[in-house]
């Protein structure tokens, strides 16, 4: 195994332990709420990184290179120093290809993260709602549902892992592949 795989396969059973113990703290049922808010965020997350991917790559397809170039430059929070003069000479797919991929990319795990924290106190809200209402009592933890809860806590923290660092792992493909793929296209230097 290269040092890679090492350090992905350490942080997978990293998040394991941690939502193993958490779960376990929490009991099964409280783990099911949060698997089932993990699912919700997660698909929803596909869903609006999808039309974020539209909405790029349709600004993408509308203009041309010149004025692409100009929009990025003229941001207010657009670095002084940084010289992206290059795109000037691919042409406009090529420059989608290495924006807004990656942008997308980036946003999946913001859009997770956000949609899960506003679902989850979305939920709590009507947990505290409903227990107000029907007199309900936290229900006493056993073995079995602690340990339940354990085992579906270490699957869900497995699958965030997943879903927060993949498209990081895919960032450095991309960027691999935006590489030779510009210099496929930038005019020879030596020529």
């Amino acid at each position: 195994m290269d040092t890679v795989s090492i350090v992905i396969t350490a942080a997978v059973g990293l998040f394991a332990l941690i939502g193993f113990f958490t779960g376990l703290s929490q009991g099964f049922f409280r783990q099911v709420i949060r698997a089932v808010t993990l699912a919700a965020a997660a698909v929803a997350s596909v869903f609006f990184s999808k039309a974020f991917y539209g909405m790029i790559a349709n600004f993408f397809d509308t203009r041309s290179i010149e004025e692409i170039y100009a929009w990025i430059t003229g941001l207010k929070f657009f670095p002084a120093g940084l010289d992206i003069s290059w795109m000037l000479n691919v042409d406009s797919q090529t420059a989608k290809s290495i924006i807004a991929i990656p942008l997308v990319l980036v946003a999946i795990p913001l859009i997770f993260a956000t949609l899960f924290v506003i679902l989850s106190l979305i939920l709590k809200i009507v947990h505290v709602i409903l227990c107000a209402i029907f007199g309900l009592s936290k229900k006493k933890k056993n073995f079995i549902t602690s340990l339940l809860g354990g085992v579906l806590g270490a699957a869900c923290a497995v699958i965030v892992f997943g879903l927060v660092f993949i498209p990081f792992l895919g960032l450095i493909n991309i960027s691999g592949e935006a590489v030779t793929r510009l210099n496929e296209e930038m005019p020879d230097a030596d020529a």
